[in-house]
């Protein structure tokens, strides 16, 4: 079996609709708050050492300040601890950034610089398992597992979360899955994104296939009089979903500006507005 080169692997992710239960969403609400906190609060203690020491305060730090920071808030024990870790990883992201772009500047290349700032809660909305797979006594054994249920459902087993269903819209691969995140969209709906690992050969192999498809199928023009015309010559008329959907989204966005910016009814209602955009497939 010949061995892949590093370079001729990617990564791809995958996205997936999630039901939680209502046990489950309060659970990863309460998990993104959380983890909104530990964002701020590590964003700050970087920005606080820097001015009183002068010192950069890394990642291996304050991962390694975790547990004493967990006796602290007892909140942050609910958390798997991998999840907390990626959450660390993330501010160490956003100044590895702006210290780079601030390198860039002073080249004299055109950048936007911004130091990085503290998150609101509403706009903390995913939280990441950076591992699937962990070696334990000399074996592979699966962090994350995969139970399909038929061929539209599946389980995701996530740590201290527990079954998660969620719509199966194509197979993959879970051998080669390499992260799960669990997203929460402007719409209050749940989606999970798997990224998995492929070769070169795969994705070449894929688009031949859909390139065969193509070959078979029969040739349609978009156009602004009908949605679609086919090589048969057959119209296709507009659904005209935009129209349709104008006045809800506009009677929607009157209630938003009625309600106080920041209180439970405002993001109620910004729900209401995100679901009124979201056009019928």
């Amino acid at each position: 079996m010949s061995r892949v080169k590093e370079e001729d692997k990617f990564l791809l992710t995958y996205k997936f609709r999630a039901y939680p239960t209502a046990l489950q969403e309060y659970k990863l609400e309460n998990w993104l708050f959380a983890l909104c906190w530990l964002y701020n609060h590590a964003l700050e203690e970087r920005k606080r050492v820097w001015k009183e020491e002068q010192r950069t305060v890394r990642y291996s730090e304050q991962q390694n300040n975790l547990p004493k920071l967990k006796k602290k808030e007892p909140i942050l024990k609910l958390v798997h601890s991998q999840v907390l870790q990626d959450t660390l990883r993330r501010v160490d992201k956003a100044f590895q950034k702006f210290f780079q772009d601030l390198k860039r500047k002073k080249k004299g290349e055109k950048v936007k610089v911004g130091y990085p700032k503290k998150k609101p809660t509403a706009k903390y909305k995913s939280l990441t398992f950076p591992q699937v797979w962990m070696k334990q006594k000399g074996e592979i054994v699966p962090i994350i597992k995969l139970e399909k249920k038929n061929n539209r459902f599946a389980n995701l087993h996530l740590p201290k979360i527990g079954k998660l269903k969620i719509r199966l819209h194509r197979e993959i691969d879970w051998t080669k899955a390499k992260t799960v995140t669990i997203k929460r969209e402007p719409s209050g709906n749940w989606y999970v994104c798997v990224s998995v690992e492929v070769d070169l050969d795969q994705i070449l192999k894929e688009a031949e296939e859909r390139v065969r498809e193509r070959e078979k199928a029969i040739g349609i023009d978009l156009g602004v009089k009908h949605l679609a015309v086919t090589s048969e010559k057959e119209f296709i008329e507009h659904p005209k979903f935009l129209q349709k959907l104008e006045k809800r989204l506009k009677r929607e966005q009157k209630k938003l500006s009625r309600k106080e910016k920041g209180s439970s009814n405002f993001e109620k209602q910004k729900k209401r507005v995100a679901k009124a955009i979201k056009i019928p497939c």
